[in-house]
């Protein structure tokens, strides 16, 4: 484990105002936003579009993208509502494209290649970016291998550049890879430091955005006998609320999947309840009330 001093306390202090504010009402995460997940289940197969309940995990099925773009592994929601994804495009070469998604239809439209055929790093062979997130000022950000690190994605073309971090390669976790930036700006990422079932261990790191180091690292506590290989595979904080939410694998290379939610303080992991199988991409969407009831909302769910 690496830890880098520059900007960590900071950093913690932060996290932890948040996590000893006093607790919000149960429906706070749910009423003014939808949460959606992206499953798939073959190789070839469509990907699923479900909206999830945040207080059970129950995924109810809104729609398939069909098989022109395959292997959704991320989903981002921008501030200008509009919800990115990440997969392949179905082709000889399986080329790497960021793609928006129809929330209603589930339908995606392609923005353009990624170019992650072409990142170097760790595991070679292994190309995918497992989650990625919005930054404070709109850049998107994804946990990419091979080079277990981040790289920042053009949204107008796709392309993306790595960010490689000092002692390269990677930040030491090799599966999972959830990845989230807090509402008060810390980056968050997710995973196991295993690369077989029940070698490594899954933990919580906050990474510098402009290189990948690892700044802070914690060890996440799963609920007893939670699995032989738990592990988050992407996170999204709700943008009020500050909740870390995640889908959690409990063995390695199982179908089923699993919601919860990870205190960043603590590192304890919250299994809510198994999802839909297959699932691997998570986000918050767009705001779903009118002014006046956010405004109420706001004031009942404010932490005091």
């Amino acid at each position: 484990m690496r830890i880098s001093t520059k900007r960590w306390l900071p950093l913690l202090g932060a996290a932890l105002v948040a996590a000893l504010a006093p607790p919000l009402a149960a429906d706070c995460d749910r009423e003014d936003r939808a949460l959606y997940g992206m499953a798939h289940l073959e190789r070839t197969g469509p990907n699923l579009l479900y909206e999830i309940d945040p207080e059970t995990g129950e995924a109810s099925l809104i729609g398939s993208t069909g098989t022109s773009v395959l292997r959704i592994s991320a989903m981002a929601f921008s501030d200008e509502d509009v919800m990115y994804a990440v997969g392949s495009r179905d082709d000889a070469a399986e080329t790497h494209l960021l793609v928006t998604i129809d929330l209603e239809t589930a339908q995606p439209t392609e923005v353009g290649p990624t170019g992650l055929e072409s990142f170097f790093g760790i595991f070679p062979q292994r190309r995918v970016m497992p989650d990625m997130t919005f930054s404070e000022d709109g850049e998107l950000f994804a946990y990419t291998f091979p080079g277990g690190g981040l790289a920042t994605i053009d949204l107008e073309t796709g392309a993306g550049t790595q960010r490689i971090p000092p002692g390269f390669p990677g930040t030491g976790f090799h599966n999972g890879g959830g990845l989230a930036f807090s509402p008060d700006g810390v980056l968050y990422h997710g995973g196991d430091s295993g690369n077989q079932p029940g070698q490594g261990s899954a933990g919580l790191q906050a990474l510098d955005p402009e290189d990948s180091e690892v700044l802070f690292e914690l060890p996440l506590l799963f609920p007893p006998g939670f699995g032989l290989d738990p592990r988050p595979n992407t996170m999204d904080f709700h943008p009020r609320t500050g909740r870390l939410h995640s889908l959690f694998k409990a063995n390695f290379m199982e179908q089923a999947t699993w919601f919860g939610t990870i205190d960043p303080v603590t590192g304890v992991a919250t299994v809510v309840g198994q999802t839909a199988e297959g699932m691997s991409a998570l986000a918050w969407g767009r705001e779903e009330e009118d002014e006046e009831d956010r405004g109420r909302r706001r004031r009942r769910c404010r932490p005091r």
